[in-house]
């Protein structure tokens, strides 16, 4: 482990002999305090001190250490050293995820030390002690992992790198722990593909199933930005994992109707994952072309390596979305009152947006190709058919938005008309470069 480079450099910058004797010192004044504060509950007012300092450091803190590993990278300009050196993504993934944030598990053992220590002593009603803080290291190197990916797949423009990108990761993680947390210690136990589990428990597998796949997620991304090549075959898992997990809980609840559940949890985890991925993937002339290239002459290796996450969870959405359009007659609830065609409009929405995102990412000078998208869809989505539905105009609402949740052959057919639209929109930018000559959007 010391003979990662990163890592030692990281131990010898954090771990210093003021800072070693300084956590302590702090750790041990405040769980005296919670101790003579807490008077008739003074066993129980420790480990919940320890418990709310550990998620202070290790999630909150932890979190910006994690990130700002990367982003003062790119403001100190030592970035491109780094891409330079001898050092691999993996060495650089772990290093990084432990030598940026070991000062904050070095305070957040001792919170744990004393979460357990007197948590143990507490009386009965308290949560489980060893689930608990296993889920608290979960949700750290979580919180960690998610907040250095977000940091390298955001721009590297200055004005997105004042942006603290775990930030984003810890409103979102609250959230999410806001609606599922009394779940996670609830007495009902957990239902996953007839399986009965206790909820606590499985709630800390899954956590670290999802701080595992973080972790590689950054891995990935340190492999883009270090011209590693990959192909996406780490993308599709996760994808095939996601749609296993969730589909856990619709299949456990109503066996007889596996197959269809399952397709369709697996339709909305692909589709999401096409959508989203394909908004930070890097979108230039440069990779379209040496994708295409090596398609066509048969060089599928290389042409794997070169494709876009996005392109390869997209067949997977629109093979589910024909399979419940064309055999599924009788969708399981709640998705009965849903149309055939549903999920196969919904691919044709997503394939329009993001055809309209690569118009304006592939323009002479790209800038805010993003934001521009954006501005687009919500002119098309929101305010285009709310002016005409005011005006009582229906018909042309209709044309703008297509109503595929409500008669799905008809919004078919106008969405295969806007992709054709946006077809035509790429194509003329393609012969733009072919005459060396790209109009700015």
């Amino acid at each position: 482990m010391i003979r990662n480079p990163e890592l030692r450099r990281n131990l010898w910058l954090e771990l210093t002999p003021h800072r070693l004797f300084a956590m302590p010192a702090v750790l041990l004044l405040a769980f005296v305090l919670a101790y003579v504060l807490g008077r008739q509950q003074r066993v129980e007012a420790v480990p919940a001190v320890a418990l709310g300092l550990f998620v202070a450091m290790s999630t909150l803190w932890g979190s910006q250490l994690a990130a700002n590993s990367i982003v003062d990278e790119f403001r100190d300009k030592t970035w491109d050293t780094q891409r330079m050196s001898s050092l691999g993504p993996w060495t650089l993934t772990w290093g990084k995820l432990a030598g940026a944030n070991v000062f904050t598990w070095y305070g957040g053992a001792m919170c744990l030390g004393a979460f357990v220590v007197f948590g143990a002593l507490g009386e009965g009603g308290q949560p489980p002690i060893a689930a608990t803080a296993l889920l608290a290291c979960g949700v750290a190197v979580l919180t960690h992992s998610l907040s250095m990916f977000f940091a390298l797949i955001m721009d590297s423009t200055t004005s997105r790198r004042r942006t603290p990108p775990n930030i984003v990761v810890v409103l979102l993680l609250l959230m999410v722990f806001s609606q599922y947390l009394h779940l996670i210690y609830g007495r009902e136990p957990t239902i996953w593909y007839g399986m009965v589990l206790n909820p606590t428990w499985f709630g800390v597998i899954s956590i670290w199933l999802f701080a595992i796949w973080a972790t590689v997620g950054v891995y990935r991304a340190l492999c883009a930005e270090l011209q590693v090549r990959t192909s996406p075959t780490a993308w599709l898992g996760f994808a095939a994992f996601l749609s296993l997990y969730f589909a856990g809980f619709a299949v456990g609840r109503r066996p007889g109707d596996a197959l269809p559940l399952f397709a369709y949890v697996g339709f909305f985890v692909t589709l999401s994952l096409t959508y989203l991925s394909a908004w930070w993937e890097r979108r230039d002339i440069v990779t379209i072309r040496r994708f295409a290239l090596h398609w066509r002459t048969s060089s599928r290796k290389r042409a794997l390596q070169e494709m876009p996450c996005w392109l390869a969870t997209a067949p997977f959405a629109i093979g589910f979305a024909l399979f419940l359009a064309l055999g599924t007659p009788t969708p399981p609830a709640p998705f009965d009152r849903l149309p055939p065609g549903f999920a196969f409009g919904l691919c044709l929405y997503a394939l329009r947006d993001l055809g309209l995102l690569y118009f304006f990412s592939l323009a002479r000078a790209p800038r805010r190709a993003e934001l521009t998208t954006i501005v687009y869809l919500a002119v098309v989505y929101w305010l285009l058919p709310a002016i005409f539905d005011a005006a009582g105009l229906d018909s042309l609402a209709k044309l703008f938005l297509p109503p595929v949740w409500d008669a799905a052959p008809s919004g078919i057919g106008i969405l295969l008309v806007h992709l054709a639209m946006v077809g035509g929109l790429l194509g003329w930018r393609s012969r733009m470069y072919r005459a060396g000559t790209i109009a700015s959007p």
